[in-house]
């Protein structure tokens, strides 16, 4: 279920295979986050067979691996949204 944002955005980041992080956009829920990482990947001629996420909320960030294997998406959140999210 995508998670919606009281007080500020969470940031997009696309990590090449050299490790360079670029920020794609900023989202108020994570559904809109995904579909950017789905455009993302059609706009550069990648097919996603699978997405797989890790939820480092205690950390501030989501990973998303969509089946590169040296490219990932990161969904950082705002520092007032980690405190949220982490008394859930």
């Amino acid at each position: 279920m995508a998670k919606s944002l009281n007080n500020g955005c969470m940031k997009l980041y696309f990590e090449n295979r050299f490790g360079e992080k670029r920020l794609l956009g900023k989202y108020k829920t994570e559904k809109g986050a995904i579909r950017r990482i789905n455009r993302f990947c059609e706009e550069h001629n990648f097919k996603v067979c699978y997405m797989r996420v890790t939820d480092n909320t205690d950390e501030g960030f989501k990973w998303y691996d969509v089946g590169s294997h040296s490219e990932f998406f990161y969904l950082y959140y705002e520092e007032d949204e980690r405190d949220r999210l982490n008394n859930l």
